[in-house]
């Protein structure tokens, strides 16, 4: 029971990468997030250099 409080807390910092990167087209992000799966999404979104 003391670590349940814990659970929720990566699906929260997905969600707010996602949140920041939506407007780029960035729609879904598997976890554990990386820079390489960021800059994969990014350019599957379109977003160039």
């Amino acid at each position: 029971v003391g670590e349940s409080p814990t659970v929720g807390a990566p699906p929260a910092i997905v969600n707010a990468v996602v949140d920041a990167l939506w407007h780029l087209g960035v729609r879904h992000i598997d976890i554990p997030i990386t820079p390489e799966k960021v800059w994969k999404a990014l350019r599957e979104a379109g977003v160039s250099d």
